[in-house]
């Protein structure tokens, strides 16, 4: 029997007895009372679901367009953040973002207009659609969160479904460069400053993807600035910094980890090349697959660009400057990118070592100084450290991208001196980074200064995340 031949029995019988005037005006006014009862109900189901939706809705917005400062920001990843911070809160399970029909395709920050991804969330019976806007032109990302959910005034209105809808938007303001990133994301080392060491970020973001509470530690001998200093979890202890570090979202990937392995091997292991004595040799970009060890007074000095297109010298072995030698560059035209390949081939930078170096500004490894095969990361490989102890590397004009590397600073009894500093910009991407004994690591910013490239993904893409509604 339904509730209404039930209540239409009920007023029959009611209207039979000469006392049931009562009971009939109870009998006709019951469908009422029964409605605005349901309808409370319902209307108290919907506004608690709109608020754990709204408030999904909003913490995707944020860590979506935090995406845009951090690293290289497309449509799809983007929403695939998005989509992933939906699922979390709300429990449910996000199908991966792949490029079908369902989904917006396009693959570079600049993509113009606004572009827009949707995805479906599955779980306990119920989903959820998820639509995702980027528009890189505004620097903005909209999320919109619509689910269907059952009521019992729609069962009785012959509907399945009552539909509720939230969206929030945040936009990237202020922006903020990042120059530094330490990746290790459990290590108590990532990011550390002792004796007299200093990082000196000027007008942009330093970055420790750790943890631990002890992942960024500057000790009160040291000094780290930056316009921004984020850490993804935020220092146990006290850390002499300035401005204090912020809590951020881990990245993951690392925000240069769509750059891959060059086709570029050294299967023998080779004898280095070895310059010495007071002579000079210009060295064209190759295989210099047992590495380059230059000491004893002698000068290399690397064409790079000017000897051939992309500059590209591939190390199998060391890079090794030491004992008063120099490692510079032909001419203002020139630039090197030394790609680190192989089980163990690294940079020392050793004594009194003079090093001046530019990235290349054309070429497979334009804008990248420094790089390490990422492969070694991916197999799991021991990372190797790659050591400045010499106060005389002026010069660093590029980025430096060590997935899997240690980048140790370290002057010993030298004094302080101040390294990169003639740089009109230093980006560096490292697994940890370590600096004591005096030095002062200065990361410029200056990117319109110089024609080397920036590598998406790092410097110019950053800012301050605020919700616009």
């Amino acid at each position: 029997m339904t509730v209404w031949s039930w209540l239409e029995t009920k007023v029959r019988r009611f209207a039979g007895d000469p006392n049931a005037g009562v009971g009939i005006a109870f009998a006709v006014a019951l469908p009422a009372l029964a409605s605005a009862g349901m309808f409370a109900v319902d209307m108290s189901k919907i506004y608690q679901q709109r608020s754990i939706l709204q408030a999904a809705a909003d913490s995707a917005a944020i860590a979506s367009a935090t995406e845009l400062r951090i690293a290289s920001a497309d449509s799809r990843r983007v929403a695939g953040v998005a989509i992933a911070y939906v699922a979390s809160k709300l429990s449910m399970d996000a199908p991966p973002i792949q490029p079908t029909t369902a989904y917006s395709t396009p693959t570079k920050a600049g993509d113009s207009g606004p572009q827009t991804t949707s995805a479906t969330l599955s779980g306990n019976g119920d989903s959820v659609l998820v639509t995702t806007t980027y528009d890189s032109s505004n620097a903005t990302v909209e999320v919109r969160v619509k689910e269907a959910v059952s009521t019992y005034m729609a069962g009785i209105l012959s509907q399945t479904m009552t539909q509720i809808e939230v969206a929030s938007t945040a936009r990237m303001m202020g922006a903020s460069p990042l120059c530094m990133v330490a990746l290790d994301e459990a290590s108590k080392d990532t990011l550390r400053l002792e004796k007299s060491s200093r990082v000196t970020g000027n007008g942009c973001a330093v970055y420790s993807n750790s943890s631990s509470p002890s992942g960024l530690a500057v000790d009160a001998s040291s000094s780290l600035m930056a316009s921004r200093i984020c850490s993804v979890t935020t220092p146990g202890g006290k850390v002499n910094s300035t401005p204090a570090p912020i809590a951020c979202p881990a990245l993951k990937p690392d925000p240069l980890s769509y750059r891959k392995a060059l086709f570029a091997t050294c299967p023998l292991t080779l004898p280095p090349l070895v310059i010495l004595g007071s002579m000079t040799v210009v060295l064209p970009p190759g295989l210099y697959c047992g590495g380059i060890v230059v000491k004893d007074n002698a000068t290399v000095i690397l064409s790079g660009t000017s000897g051939a297109p992309g500059g590209i010298y591939v190390m199998g072995g060391d890079l090794v400057v030491k004992d008063k030698a120099t490692l510079k560059m032909l001419d203002s035209g020139a630039g090197a990118a030394f790609y680190f390949t192989g089980q163990k081939s690294r940079f020392d930078f050793d004594d009194e070592a003079q090093v001046s170096l530019v990235a290349p500004r054309t070429g497979e490894l334009a804008g990248f100084l420094f790089f390490e095969d990422p492969g070694r990361a991916d197999a799991g490989q021991a990372p190797l450290t790659y050591e400045i102890t010499s106060k005389s590397v002026s010069q660093l004009l590029g980025t430096v991208y060590l997935k899997n590397g240690i980048l140790k600073i370290d002057l010993d009894t030298k004094g302080p001196g101040a390294l990169a500093d003639k740089s009109a910009f230093t980006v560096v991407v490292t697994r940890r980074v370590q600096l004591k004994d005096g030095p002062n690591l200065v990361l410029n910013s200056n990117y319109a200064g110089s024609s080397v490239p920036v590598p998406q993904g790092v410097g110019p893409t950053g800012g301050v995340i605020a919700m616009t509604k």
